[in-house]
C-alpha cells in the first residue's frame, strides 16, 4: 500500500485509509462492503482488507476478580533516595498482558514442560497467545509461562503476576514496564550500563501524573513505573516502551472495546497502533526509519527527517520520561517485590 494510503469512498466525500487500520464490517454487499473507519463510513471493494476472526468471548471473568490496583510507591521504592530526575527523552507506549484462556477456545493440544513432559492440556491459540505475551492465566487461575523453548511450558505461583527480564523482579499491573536496556543506557550515558545495573529503574512522567488516571483503588496514578522487564528488541526499541496491565486490554484496534480498553488508555495514554506505520513490505511486515533520520523533535520534524513511522505520524502520542536518580547521581531502582502492608 502507498504511503498516502488508499482512497475510501462514502456517500458524501472520500478520506484517505491506510494499510493495518481496523475497519467494522456494517453491511455486506455482493462487491462491496460498508464499514466504519476512524468513525466514518467507507465503501471498500472485496479483497482490499484481511478478515479477523470473530471474537466470541467478550469479558474474563477473573478480570474483574483480580485486583490490577498499582502498589503504592513507598511499597515499590525507598522513597527517601528520590532526590534528582533525568530526562530520558520521548517514548511511544503500547501494552502487555497476561493472556486469558477464556479468550482463547479452540482445538486442544498437550501442554509440555521443558522436559518434555505433559502437564496438561490447553488450546492450541491460548499457548500461542502466551507464548506472544509471556505468561497467561488458566480458567481455574492457575500462571502459566512461556518456557523459552519452543512449545514448552511451566506452572508459576498464582501469588504474583509474573516474572520481568532483570533478575528476580516480579511484574505489577500499571507499574511495571518493559524497555530495551541498551537504548535505555543510550539515554542515560552511565559507565558500564547493562540490564543488570539499571534492572528495575524507577522512571517517572509528569505527562502522566498530570491526567490524574484512576486505576481501580488508585485515585490517581503518580507517574511512577519500574523498568524491569524487556520484549523482542524488532519492536521494544530504543524509545518504545511496553506497560503492563494484569489481565486489561492492550489496546488491540482488531478486537471489540471490551477486550482491548484499560484505564490508561481511557484516561488519554494513547498506545502506537499498527497503523503507524505508513510502509510496510508485506501485509505483516513493518518498515522502521532509519536511527539516524528520526527527528529530534517529532512534532516538528526537519525536511530530512524520516516522516513514515511512529516518530512522526503518531507523535502526538508521545510521552516524556525521567530516570530516577539519588544524591549522588545514581538510578533508584525498585524493590524485587513489593513491600508487605
Amino acid at each position: 500500500m502507498s504511503e498516502n494510503g488508499c482512497s475510501c469512498q462514502n456517500k458524501n466525500d472520500s478520506f484517505r485509509y491506510f494499510h493495518a487500520e481496523s475497519a467494522r464490517v456494517i453491511k455486506e454487499e455482493k462487491q462491496i462492503l460498508h464499514t466504519i473507519i476512524r468513525n466514518t463510513e467507507c465503501l471498500l471493494k472485496q479483497g482490499q482488507y484481511v478478515p479477523m476472526p470473530y471474537t466470541p468471548v467478550m469479558n474474563a471473568r477473573l478480570k474483574n476478580k483480580l485486583d490490577h490496583t498499582p502498589p503504592a510507591l513507598d511499597k515499590i521504592a525507598d522513597t527517601k533516595k528520590i532526590k534528582n530526575l533525568k530526562d530520558i527523552g520521548y517514548f511511544w507506549i503500547t501494552y502487555y498482558h497476561l493472556a486469558p484462556e477464556e479468550f482463547y477456545p479452540g482445538p486442544i493440544t498437550d501442554v509440555i514442560s521443558p522436559s518434555g513432559k505433559i502437564l496438561d492440556k490447553a488450546s492450541v491459540e491460548f499457548l500461542k497467545q502466551v507464548t506472544w505475551e509471556g505468561s497467561g492465566v488458566r480458567l481455574d487461575g492457575r500462571r502459566i509461562r512461556y518456557a523459552g523453548i519452543k512449545n514448552r511450558f511451566e506452572y508459576y505461583s498464582d501469588t504474583v503476576w509474573g516474572y520481568g527480564a532483570a533478575s528476580g523482579y516480579t511484574i505489577w499491573p500499571y507499574r511495571t514496564v518493559a524497555v530495551n536496556f541498551p537504548g535505555l543506557c543510550d539515554k542515560l550515558k552511565i559507565h558500564n550500563c547493562s540490564k543488570e545495573s539499571i534492572g528495575g529503574i524507577l522512571i517517572y512522567s509528569k505527562q502522566i501524573a498530570d491526567l490524574s488516571i484512576r486505576v481501580e483503588n488508585m485515585k490517581a496514578h503518580d507517574g511512577y513505573f519500574c523498568a524491569s522487564d524487556t520484549g523482542s528488541p524488532l519492536f521494544i526499541r530504543h524509545d518504545r516502551m511496553d506497560i503492563f496491565v494484569g489481565l486489561h486490554g492492550g489496546g488491540n484496534p482488531f478486537l471489540p472495546v471490551e477486550r482491548s480498553n484499560n484505564p490508561l488508555i481511557t484516561g488519554g495514554v494513547e498506545n502506537i497502533l499498527p497503523s503507524d506505520w505508513r510502509i510496510w513490505k508485506s501485509v505483516s511486515e513493518r518498515i522502521f526509519c532509519d536511527k539516524n533520520k528520526i527527528p529530534a523533535d517529532p512534532m516538528h520534524p526537519g525536511i530530512h527527517d524520516c516522516k513514515h513511522d511512529y516518530h512522526v505520524i503518531a507523535a502526538h502520542k508521545a510521552i516524556r520520561f525521567h530516570a530516577v536518580l539519588d544524591e549522588a547521581g545514581r538510578p533508584v531502582r525498585c524493590y524485587k517485590k513489593p513491600l508487605s502492608n
